[in-house]
């Protein structure tokens, strides 16, 4: 019985939600605008304060339309717009209006500890493929 305690402890302690795992949250704003919070903030003023334009900040995290088929969203394109630093909150305003009732997914694309912002960019990865959160969101 004593085992089977210790065992269970374990298993939680090994599920539990590591601290340092980057949680982000989308809240649509508008027809066509989503904030973007719960991302250090210094690192995206370190971004931003690094001129960063639309397709550096789509390498960072993008915004996509849910695809009919979900296995495939990992090759659909970014829905193109702007996005802008508010205090400790990113705003993305798509070129078009989000259509009502469809799916839509932000992705986080975390740097690993020997990573730069740049590496990233330019799809050089370390550590094998890509870490991301995302999250799914319907207007």
């Amino acid at each position: 019985m004593k085992k089977t305690v210790w065992l269970l402890c374990f298993i939680l302690v090994g599920c539990a939600k590591k601290p340092n795992q980057q949680q982000f949250a989308v809240k649509i704003t508008g027809a066509n605008s989503v904030k973007i919070a719960g991302i250090d903030y210094n690192i995206l003023s370190n971004l931003n304060g690094d001129s960063l334009g639309l397709s550096q900040w789509q390498a960072i995290l993008p915004v996509y339309k849910m695809p009919a088929d979900t296995d495939m969203m990992d090759f659909v394109s970014p829905q193109p717009g702007k996005y802008k630093l508010i205090k400790d909150v990113l705003v993305f305003v798509a070129d078009t209006p989000f259509q009502k009732n469809a799916k839509y997914f932000a992705r986080y694309y975390k740097l690993h500890d020997d990573s730069n912002a740049w590496d990233l960019m330019k799809g050089k990865w370390k550590n094998g493929s890509p870490k991301y959160a995302e999250v799914i969101f319907t207007p």
